[in-house]
Order: C-alpha cells, then structure tokens, then sequence
C-alpha cells in the first residue's frame, strides 16, 4: 500500500507529527509481518530520500520499496539500497545544478531557500508564500526561455521543480517492473 505523506502521514508545515496515528499504521505494519493478512504501507513522497528513509523505518516497514524526491529515487529497505531513476544523466544533474545556483542568485536575497538533500529537483521554500506565488511563472519562464526538461508545481509550501520525465507515477512503474523483487518476495 503506497501512501503520500506531506497531508496525508504528516503535515506539510513544520507542525508535529501525529505521533498516535503513526503508532496506528506502525501497529498496522507489524501486524502485515507477523500475519500476512494486509498490505504494509510505504510512503511516496516529494520529501528527499533520508526523510522518506525515516519516516518508513518509524512506520515499521522493513521491506517495501518506497519512492522518495517525486519519483527519483526508490529504496529498498529489506536491501538498504537505492536506486535513482536511471533515465537521469551526468547532463540532468549539471542542469539541475545549474537551476540551483540561478535561483540563488536571483532570490536568496529575498529570503526564497532550496529544500535541503535534493539530488535531481528543486523545492524552494519562504515562510511567506505570496512570495513563492510572485515568482513562480518568472521561474517557469525562465526555465522555458532555457528550453530545460523541467515541470514546476505549487503545493501550499513550496514551488517543486523536477525533471519533465519524472514522477511518482514513474516510480510507481518503476517499483512494479522490478525483478525479481515481486511484491511477494518483498515480505
């Protein structure tokens, strides 16, 4: 069972985390070990990996692959693997690079900072979201100006740039062509 996190396991502000809820899918996740009568959760998030990793580990689930960074990376817990979409070229990461430091130049001053522990998109974040609202088609003009291979999105919070070929769905498929990792095996 793949589940989103940012308003689903937890809040997408920095608000606590429904400890007694999580203990509820925690208890959820043991009981598919120990019985194998239901599914075990897994988190798919826009989040990057080491939060995803985390959130999965406090969920107890010891073996589904999860999807992390909008699609770009899965981890394996059972393993303690990941594997980044292998459609992401040297090419993508300067690029990404590249779109990283444009924006600092241009709105750091403003106070608009990058989600830390990114690989292969951007999210940017200001406590003051109209600011994020101004910019966010400068941002997508520029980008098309530049002719990059780039999607941006709004959620509440933050303004996620990632690369046009690449997203949970993507994951998804991804997680599900694996071999010989079936979902049985995963148990």
């Amino acid at each position: 069972m793949i589940c989103d996190v940012d308003g689903c396991l937890s809040p997408e502000s920095a608000g606590a985390f429904d400890f007694g809820a999580l203990r509820a899918i925690r208890r959820h996740n043991d009981l598919a070990y120990q019985r194998g009568d239901r599914p075990v959760l897994t988190p798919c998030t826009g989040r990057p990996l080491p939060f995803a990793e985390a959130m999965a580990r406090l969920l107890g689930n010891r073996s589904v692959p999860l999807i992390a960074e909008n699609g770009v990376w899965l981890y394996w817990p059972g393993r303690n693997t990941y594997d980044r979409d292998p459609r992401i070229t040297p090419e993508h990461s300067r690029l990404i690079h590249q779109l990283s430091e444009w924006i600092d130049a241009r709105y750091a001053a403003r106070g608009v900072v990058q989600q830390p522990g990114k690989a292969a998109s951007v999210s940017l974040y200001h406590d003051d979201t109209s600011v994020l609202h101004d910019i966010v088609d400068e941002i997508r003009g520029e980008i098309g100006e530049r002719a990059w291979p780039l999607r941006v999105s709004m959620t509440w919070l933050y303004i996620n740039i990632d690369l046009d070929f690449i997203d949970k769905g993507t994951a998804i498929a991804r997680l599900l062509d694996a071999q010989p990792y079936s979902s049985a095996a995963w148990l």
